[in-house]
């Protein structure tokens, strides 16, 4: 018998067509799990917020690398590790920088290897690089929009809430300013600020008032902003950020940045001291499934591009403390590094400022 000719096209196609299927048996005997090494990383987040948020954006669209972002309310140290034991995180993003020291000290974190972390000051990461600033928020008094606040001082001075100790002004009433649990988070980190500005006479006395004052405590930041926003109360503590997601819920809220100023015991400023700035920090699990990616994710943070991006997002600051929500600030804002490096010191001296 004659051989059978193929039709002109189908010649040319055949070799394409072996050459697909070839590919195709090649992809198929790839191990899944080496696949979504090379292509996507895995973010767990202590919250959502827009530094994350505006950082997993940038990275994707910049490399193309698919960033899975897990966002959970993990309050304590306990709880991240063990959430961690499932080997699947590639990057930490904690909101409660007292918890990186911890984490740092059980072996759960392993030191950064890009340039950025490792030429980054002291006074933006842990002595081995297990943690690094990336950005920062404000602490600040949030206010609701629509409804003026004045508060009264001593001497006849009438202005809007702009001192920690304007918390219990008594212009403001009982129980018309609140803040969110002191145990854990932005809170805990605020006032072990304001113990290493002050002293913990001060702080006690301070705390005192704040029990005589009856202010009231909520579970968490965002309970803060929405009491505000639907004046149940009229004024509390929390984080410029969070001010931000506020107004995008539609709340009428906005942030006043705080001083912290050393008083005397007639309340006259002896030493006027900027807002407190709680870092966000970013860290790599020592299981992580993809270090080099995990690495490269930290390094793109820190980059000159990104760190813009950051200091111009409403409500966020970048890791040196500077962006447009300090823009005007004066005086400077609190270095609360001191009070990350000495969590242990710190957070067994707050007990003296919780008010229960």
């Amino acid at each position: 018998m004659g051989r059978t000719l193929l039709p002109p096209a189908t010649r040319v196609l055949r070799p394409l067509i072996a050459l697909f299927l070839t590919a195709c048996a090649a992809f198929a005997a790839t191990p899944a799990l080496a696949q979504s090494e090379t292509r996507t990383i895995t973010v767990l987040a202590q919250r959502a917020d827009p530094a994350i948020n505006a950082l997993t954006e940038a990275y994707q669209s910049a490399t193309g690398v698919r960033v899975v972002t897990i966002a959970e309310p993990l309050l304590d140290a306990a709880a991240i590790r063990s959430r961690l034991g499932a080997g699947d995180i590639d990057v930490l993003w904690l909101r409660d920088p007292l918890l990186a020291p911890e984490l740092a000290n059980s072996d759960h974190l392993a030191p950064l290897t890009g340039e950025h972390a490792a030429a980054a000051p002291a006074t933006q990461r842990d002595a081995d690089a297990n943690w690094i600033v990336a950005a920062h928020r404000a602490r600040v008094f949030v206010v609701n929009s629509d409804h003026a606040i004045i508060v009264e001082r001593p001497g006849g001075e009438r202005s809007e809430p702009r001192s920690i100790y304007d918390a219990w002004n008594p212009t403001l009433g009982d129980g018309a300013f609140l803040f969110a649990r002191p145990e854990h988070g932005s809170m805990r980190a605020h006032l072990g600020a304001f113990l290493t500005v002050t002293s913990p006479i001060d702080v006690t006395r301070w705390a005192g008032q704040m029990q005589r004052q009856r202010v009231r405590i909520v579970e968490d930041e965002h309970q803060v902003v929405r009491a505000v926003g639907t004046l149940e109360a009229l004024s509390g503590f929390t984080d410029s950020d969070i001010v931000e997601e506020g107004k995008r819920n539609g709340w009428p809220v906005r942030g006043l940045l705080m001083r912290h100023d050393l008083a005397d015991r007639d309340g006259n400023v002896a030493n006027p001291i900027g807002p407190v700035l709680v870092p966000m920090i970013c860290a790599r699990p020592a299981n992580a499934p993809s270090p080099a990616l995990a690495d490269a994710f930290i390094e793109f943070a820190l980059g000159e591009s990104a760190q813009r991006m950051l200091g111009e997002t409403p409500g966020v600051l970048d890791a040196s403390g500077a962006g447009e929500t300090l823009e005007g600030q004066e005086p400077a804002p609190v270095d609360t590094h001191s009070i990350i490096a000495n969590a242990r010191e710190g957070v067994s001296r707050l007990h003296i400022v919780l008010p229960h």
